[in-house]
């Protein structure tokens, strides 16, 4: 589930500042109700897909996945199966 977009700071300098958005992507254990956040750039499945690796590396195999049909989440349905 992600959500944001949040406007993130890179540097101050004197001429100005230097921002980008980012968003959160949420996964919630249904069982144990524990909660992981992933920081990404952008809402392509590309990112998606990246911050699904990093979240099955930290946290080990995942047997069953809910979700709604966004079009970021569709695109990365044929690494699932």
């Amino acid at each position: 589930m992600p959500f944001g977009p949040w406007p993130v700071t890179f540097r101050r300098t004197r001429g100005g500042v230097s921002q980008s958005k980012r968003w959160a992507l949420l996964f919630a254990c249904l069982v144990t109700r524990a909660i992981h956040l992933e920081v990404i750039e952008e809402l392509s499945s590309s990112s998606f897909i990246n911050a699904w690796r990093r979240f099955i590396a930290l946290r080990g195999p995942v047997r069953q996945v809910r979700s709604d049909r966004g079009t970021n989440f569709v695109g990365q349905l044929r690494i699932f199966r």
